[in-house]
């Protein structure tokens, strides 16, 4: 059985447990937020970027969330 590529995004759980009503999944989010403005922090650093480092990473990882979530909404239905 092949699993789709979206199933193994790290924050994809996370954002079906949210949808499915499961407060401890607001921490999940968070935490794959967290981590990946790190990962993109990383990549921004390298790219010479230093001012505004933090707000850009942070930024670009919650851009991905929100996708990730709207994914899971309108996808929704389809998931039980």
């Amino acid at each position: 059985m092949n699993t789709p590529a979206y199933e193994l995004m790290p924050s994809y759980e996370a954002a079906c447990d949210l949808y499915r009503g499961d407060p401890d999944a607001i921490w999940k989010v968070g935490l794959g937020t967290v981590s990946r403005a790190a990962v993109i922090g990383v990549g921004l650093y390298a790219a010479g970027e230093r001012e505004k480092l933090v707000l850009y990473s942070l930024a670009g990882s919650l851009a991905v969330e929100a996708f990730v979530l709207a994914w899971v909404w309108g996808v929704g239905l389809g998931m039980e």
